[in-house]
């Protein structure tokens, strides 16, 4: 029988995720935990570019170096904004933003 107004009984520990990076078309993005089992893929782990479409939760990425998929050189890559990290802003030169794209001077003076 059921009963109205019962306490929820807890069945599992919440989960704890992470809110997705708001991305627009135009910021500079490096690619991170990809969801695939693809080594070609996988290859791109740390590949960075910039965002040129965002439809839903799927972005469309413009990379700096081309990724060979199925024997042809492409340059787009069609993503989900839980694999994206924002580039961060270190700078600018003139009326250009300077972003942190190596990642292996961190800490360094």
């Amino acid at each position: 029988m059921a009963m109205y107004g019962a306490k929820p009984i807890p069945t599992r520990t919440p989960l704890e995720r992470h809110e997705p990076p708001a991305v627009e078309v135009g910021d500079r993005v490096r690619l991170r935990n990809l969801l695939t089992t693809d080594r070609p893929v996988l290859a791109l782990e740390g590949a960075t570019g910039t965002v040129s479409q965002v439809s839903g939760g799927r972005v469309l990425v413009e990379l700096d170096e081309p990724y060979v998929a199925s024997g042809v050189r492409r340059r787009q890559f069609w993503s989900f904004a839980d694999e994206l990290e924002r580039a961060r802003v270190v700078g600018r030169m003139g009326a250009v933003e300077l972003f942190d794209d190596g990642g292996e001077g961190e800490g360094e003076e």
